[in-house]
């Protein structure tokens, strides 16, 4: 689940809730998001790698389930105990999203293609993250499209 969202910039709800329906050939098609807009978010070998390799539970649509055989639920609180166990720095589990949109743009990534696989309704909101490029890869995230 942290590998699929560091990888797609999936909301954390939008990861635990994912169903192998969903699924198409390179990409996620996700329904039930955030602002309620469907949006179609492109996934990359690493990510259809972690959804290869995650074994279905026969009975359970969802790709990541629980014990119980349900989905993932309490993320989160989750995630934190993972990270303090670790010794890392404090991380939530949404800033894998933000980790994977700076990246997006540092390989080359459009700024506007950005938007949409985030599912931001403004531009303006996606453009926090040109803050963290240097002024070279900014302008060449903004000239790409």
């Amino acid at each position: 689940m942290i590998r699929l969202a560091q990888y797609t910039g999936m909301r954390q709800e939008e990861v635990a809730s994912l169903t192998r329906a969903q699924l198409r050939p390179g990409a996620a098609q996700l329904i039930h998001t955030k602002t309620g807009r469907p949006r179609s978010v492109p996934l990359d070998e690493r990510a259809v790698g972690t959804i290869v390799g995650t074994p279905a539970r026969v009975g359970c649509p969802y790709v990541f389930w629980s014990e119980r055989g349900d989905r993932y639920h309490e993320v989160a609180s989750r995630f934190r105990v993972i990270v303090k166990r670790s010794g890392a720095a404090p991380f939530r589990f949404h800033d894998l999203r933000h980790w994977f949109a700076i990246d997006y743009l540092r390989r080359g990534g459009s700024i506007y293609t950005l938007q949409q696989i985030l599912g931001h309704a403004s531009i303006k909101t996606t453009e926090i993250y040109l803050a963290y490029l240097t002024p070279e890869e900014a302008g060449k995230s903004k000239r790409t499209g």
